[in-house]
C-alpha cells in the first residue's frame, strides 16, 4: 500500500498555480469524454453496492473466499494526470472520478481490495500491508519534501519501491471464530492465530432474521472495523452505523 499524504500534500502546492489556466480544458476533457461522476462500473461477476457514505463498493465468493472492494484512499489528478489515468484499465473500476473541483482538479476515488476466507466457525483475513515498503515510501517522499531529491528522483525512486515486495509475503490471519466473545468482548491474537498478534472487539451484537449479526473493530494499523453473519453470508467492511 502506498503513503499519498505527502504526495498529496505536494500536488496540491503544484495544482493551485494551474487552477485559473486548466479549468477551461479540464470542462473540454470532461465532455469529451463524457466522464460520468461517481458512476463506477462494476467488474464482471462482482455484485455492486453501496458502502457507508455513499461510496461505491464490489462484492464476490468464490467458495469459501470473499473479495470486497471498498474505500480506499483519494486523490486529486490535474489535465495531465487525467489523460493518463483514463489510458488504464482500472478507471472507473477500481479507480473513478468521484468530483471536480474549483480549482481545475478531480478527485479520484480508489477502492482497495479485502479477501476473506471462511474456514468452518472461522474467519481469516488476507493481510497486504507491506511496512517495509511503507516505510521506505514514506522516506522517499520526505526526501523530496526536504528537496533531498529532485521531482525527477522521486518519481524514479517511487517507481522503484513499487516493484519492491521486501521479503514480504500477504497472508491470512485470523479475526474472528464462533465463541470468542463468549466470555469477554476483546480478545488478543497469539501469534499462531493471527501473526501481527492484534486485538479483536465487539462493538455490537443483534440478531436479524434469525441470524447473529456481528460489528467488531480489529485494532491494526490498517483498516480493522468489520461488520458480518454468523454464517459469514454477510461481510462488510465497514461499520455504517455506530
Amino acid at each position: 500500500m502506498k503513503n499519498h499524504i505527502l504526495t498529496l500534500i505536494f500536488l496540491k502546492v503544484s495544482f493551485a498555480s494551474l487552477a485559473q489556466k486548466q479549468t477551461p480544458e479540464l470542462d473540454n476533457w470532461i465532455k469529451t469524454n463524457n466522464i460520468e461522476f461517481n458512476n463506477p462500473n462494476a467488474p464482471n461477476g462482482f455484485e455492486h453496492f453501496l458502502n457507508c457514505d455513499k461510496i461505491h463498493a464490489y462484492r464476490k465468493t468464490i467458495g469459501d473466499t470473499i473479495i470486497i472492494y471498498s474505500r480506499g484512499s483519494s486523490i486529486a489528478e490535474n489535465i495531465e494526470q487525467l489523460k493518463k489515468s483514463i489510458k488504464k484499465r482500472e478507471f472507473n473500476v477500481y479507480r473513478y472520478p468521484a468530483y471536480k473541483q474549483s480549482n481545475g482538479t478531480i478527485v479520484m476515488q480508489n477502492l482497495r481490495k479485502w479477501t476473506f476466507l471462511r474456514r468452518n466457525d472461522s474467519l481469516y483475513l488476507l493481510d497486504t500491508n507491506n511496512d517495509k515498503k511503507i516505510k521506505s515510501h514514506t522516506q522517499i517522499s520526505m526526501d523530496f519534501m526536504t528537496k533531498k531529491i529532485n521531482k525527477e528522483e522521486f518519481l524514479k525512486k517511487v517507481a522503484e519501491n513499487d516493484k519492491k515486495d521486501f521479503g514480504f509475503q500477504p497472508k491470512f490471519k485470523l479475526i474472528y471464530w464462533n465463541g470468542i466473545f463468549d466470555q469477554t468482548n476483546q480478545h488478543t491474537f497469539n501469534k499462531k492465530e493471527n501473526f501481527r498478534q492484534e486485538k479483536v472487539q465487539l462493538i455490537k451484537q443483534w440478531v436479524k432474521n434469525d441470524q447473529i449479526f456481528y460489528k467488531i473493530k480489529l485494532e491494526t494499523n490498517t483498516a480493522g472495523d468489520y461488520t458480518f453473519s454468523e454464517d459469514f453470508s454477510f461481510i462488510n467492511t465497514e461499520i455504517c452505523e455506530k
